[in-house]
């Protein structure tokens, strides 16, 4: 006997994914300005300006009242799950749901991150909120039966417009496996570097562990990967549709765990699952069904035709009695074997949606992650001469920039400081330590286009001001910070140290060149050797800014 899908459990099951979206929405760290500080604003910074701008808009508006505005959010998406899961609400619900699957898309997710040239299907590209809408176009009710051989999804776009949909989907991944950005030597090690700062301690040490065996084989990694997103692609229009569909749902799974981390519900950021099981919903939606008891039916109405016709009169009444026999316990099995597969679609159905709720549990349980203490901080980057002004110490200006490396120490050694160049350049950041795991990001804005800029943390017992203060010590080498075309920076941050950084005495300071080449094997050292801080003293710096600890 055979498992089949229906139309209504699949609609059932996009409800309850709205219903933990809305969930979500009223974690603790939604009603704090660092989600949109530390989501939406990096997000728009990135963004061309007719994309991003609204982003800040929408950003700083919600800001003014930002309880009331994510209570609406939540809300919102509470509704349309719950018109998912009855009848007479489901047409109002998806065309609600279309509606904000477009404003969170663009206002929320950056269109996915596609046209700031960062997206990676590692990590969740295209959105996952393009997969509601998706799938609410397959799930929409309409009058036609569902068929035999047909998908459970069809719709108001048809069981081809879903097939064409999903090829779209999967040559859109192997566009993006192509760009440079994530064809880099280090892309996909570092994506799961990134990943593994917000999973539970199981998987972050699978993550940390991937990322060093992939180091170095980015564009292998992504060759690859392009390759079988194609034939994923392709493999729907074939004899081979199923198998296509199943290798399409198992790798967006292993991509979810692996780079979305589960969504990263256990880090109380998380505002959705990630695009991993919306994938594999959508698989589900257009696998071809199979009915299991036609032959068996088929075969009895054969055995029926026959005796319908042989001229009853001529029957021995011994036979008709036999006839009526055998028809009356045909008309009960039948009922039976129907009752049966109305139990069995409903108990599949059900099942489904209990192993879904069951992931989503054992992700939120935390499942042995770690217990430390969680210490997070802010920093507002500002320009070396604002913090020289401040100490009314040195003042030095662009003119440095052509010195030589032993007049800039006779300098550096005579203000007591570390030297620096005039710049325009601003920026923050965030930052968390849970034991010996440091996360965070850093923003820059007003940098020279396309430039590299080397960054560390200073400490203990230092300050950007006075001079005096800007002690050399290196605590932690962070990844360099590397400007678009806008002049602007991002980078996340990932590392274990064996201190205590997030703290009072740490400053973080943002050099005017790239980390040497011959020093780049030192980028993540918690603290920097002696070599390479001496390295470091010929790059002066351009911003500085104090660790100041929030919780």
């Amino acid at each position: 006997m055979r498992l089949s899908l229906t139309r209504s459990g699949l609609r059932i099951t996009l409800g309850l994914i709205w219903l933990l979206d809305g969930a979500l929405q009223f974690q603790s760290f939604m009603y704090s300005h660092g989600f949109l500080k530390a989501i939406i604003e990096p997000s728009a910074a990135m963004q061309p300006a007719w994309i991003g701008h609204p982003m800040i808009s929408a950003a700083h508006f919600a800001g003014h009242n930002l309880a009331l505005w994510d209570t609406m959010f939540g809300l919102v998406q509470v509704a349309i799950g719950l018109g998912l899961l009855y009848r007479w609400t489901v047409r109002p619900a998806l065309l609600a749901s279309f509606a904000w699957a477009f404003v969170v898309w663009w206002f929320g997710e950056g269109f996915g991150m596609i046209p700031a040239g960062m997206a990676s299907p590692l990590i969740g590209a295209p959105g996952a909120v393009l997969l509601y809408a998706l799938i609410g176009l397959l799930v929409w009710p309409t009058e036609e039966t569902e068929r035999e051989g047909g998908s459970a999804g069809a719709g108001l776009i048809g069981e081809r417009g879903g097939r064409l949909a999903w090829s779209a989907l999967w040559t859109g991944a192997t566009v993006l496996w192509c760009l440079s950005v994530n064809r880099a030597a280090d892309a996909t090690s570092e994506a799961l570097k990134t990943a593994s700062g917000n999973s539970m301690h199981w998987l972050a040490s699978l993550q940390t562990s991937l990322a060093g065996t992939t180091k170095g084989h980015g564009e292998a990694i992504a060759i690859a990967l392009a390759i079988v997103s194609l034939a994923i692609a392709a493999g729907v229009w074939t004899r081979l549709r199923r198998e296509a569909l199943l290798l399409g749902a198992l790798l967006s799974i292993a991509y979810w765990f692996l780079g979305q981390s589960l969504g990263t519900l256990t880090s109380g950021m998380a505002t959705d699952p990630n695009a991993g099981p919306l994938f594999v919903l959508l698989a589900l939606a257009l696998l071809p069904r199979r009915h299991v008891t036609e032959g068996a039916v088929g075969r009895s109405s054969a055995r029926g035709a026959r005796r319908a016709h042989s001229p009853a009169g001529l029957q021995p009444p011994l036979r008709m009695g036999l006839s009526k026999l055998e028809l009356e316990t045909f008309n009960k099995g039948e009922k039976r074997m129907q009752s049966s597969a109305n139990r069995t679609r409903s108990g599949q159905r059900w099942a489904a949606l209990g192993a879904l709720l069951a992931i989503t549990a054992l992700a939120v349980s935390g499942c042995g992650g770690s217990s430390s203490a969680k210490s997070e901080a802010s920093v507002a980057l500002k320009p070396m001469m604002q913090w020289d002004a401040l100490g009314s110490t040195k003042q030095q200006t662009a003119s440095m920039k052509g010195m030589s490396s032993s007049a800039m120490k006779k300098m550096n050694s005579a203000a007591g400081g570390i030297p620096y160049v005039a710049s325009s350049a601003s920026g923050e950041g965030h930052f968390e330590q849970v034991g010996d795991h440091l996360t965070g990001w850093r923003r820059i804005t007003g940098l020279v286009p396309y430039s590299r800029h080397a960054n560390h943390l200073h400490g203990p017992d230092g300050s950007c001001s006075p001079a005096s203060k800007q002690t050399s010590n290196m605590a932690v080498v962070l990844p360099d910070l590397v400007a678009n075309g806008k002049g602007e920076a991002y980078g996340t941050i990932n590392l274990t140290v064996h201190q205590r950084i997030v703290g009072p005495g740490y400053f973080l300071m943002v050099h005017a060149k790239p980390t040497p080449a011959s020093e780049q094997n030192q980028i993540g050292s918690a603290p920097a050797s002696m070599a390479f801080m001496q390295a470091m003293s010929h790059d002066p710096a351009i911003l500085c800014g104090n660790i100041k600890v929030t919780s």
